[in-house]
């Protein structure tokens, strides 16, 4: 069976205004993020007193807020198209959700970085939304289904971020985090679920892609999928680091 022959439930969608979701999507993100970083009484407002950085740093706490939502919205639309409960014209709207998201996040990295040293620890993030950014475009000027698959699949992966942001609240909030039982299990999350969704389902996808011979395609997500190779290797030191130090504390 075909992986695209399954059953269309869409009609059970609701119609998006999709340049709508766009404009709103993103100014909500950056008057929130301009909020948090130029006003002090907002900025006092959503900072949790447990918060080790403090206010000045809300701003942070604004972009990984963000993430998380993008996360949960985008993933569902991922889902939702490869379970074949809404069609292409339902899944676009994931895309222009996306794409406010991705621009919201880059005008964010743009701005709060204080430094040239602070923007460049930015760049791999940059290039991961501009690459996500032209294939979402890419598929809206088309009407490739198979494209669409492989895009939703790639949606799904933004689910990875749930638990990777809520250990980094907790990080954040409790100096003893590394004994926190909620950061402990929340981190085993985060091995799973973005080994499963980023390193096992990119690699599938560049995959396919190779055997169907979208090259283009193919280019632009082969960026992402390196970096996201990097960035997991990255959380497999950490959660050693961390527990290295656990036992040196026992």
């Amino acid at each position: 069976m075909d992986y695209l022959d399954y059953e269309d439930y869409s009609d059970i969608s609701f119609k998006i205004n999709n340049t709508k979701l766009f404009i709103s999507t993103y100014l909500i993100y950056v008057v929130i993020f301009m909020a948090s970083y130029t006003d002090y009484n907002f900025s006092v407002y959503i900072t949790p007193s447990s918060f080790i950085k403090g206010y000045m740093y809300s701003h942070e706490l604004v972009a990984y807020f963000m993430s998380t939502i993008h996360g949960i919205i985008a993933g569902t639309y991922g889902l939702a198209y490869v379970l074949g409960l809404i069609s292409m014209d339902g899944l676009s709207s994931g895309y222009y959700f996306s794409l406010a998201y991705f621009s919201g996040d880059i005008t964010y990295f743009i701005l709060s970085s204080e430094s040239f040293k602070n923007f460049k620890k930015n760049i791999p993030s940059i290039i991961h939304h501009l690459a996500l950014m032209t294939g979402f475009i890419v598929s809206l000027c088309g009407n490739n289904e198979r494209r669409a698959f492989h895009l939703a699949m790639g949606l799904i992966a933004e689910y990875a971020v749930i638990p990777l942001n809520f250990c980094w609240y907790i990080k954040n909030t409790d100096q003893n985090y590394h004994v926190n039982k909620d950061f402990i299990l929340g981190s085993k999350f985060v091995i799973v679920t973005y080994f499963i969704t980023r390193v096992i389902n990119l690699s599938l996808i560049i995959f396919s892609y190779y055997l169907e011979k979208m090259f283009v395609d193919l280019s632009l997500l082969a960026p992402i999928t390196l970096l996201n190779y990097y960035w997991f290797y990255k959380l497999i030191n950490m959660k050693n680091n961390i527990k290295k130090n656990t036992k040196k504390m026992e």
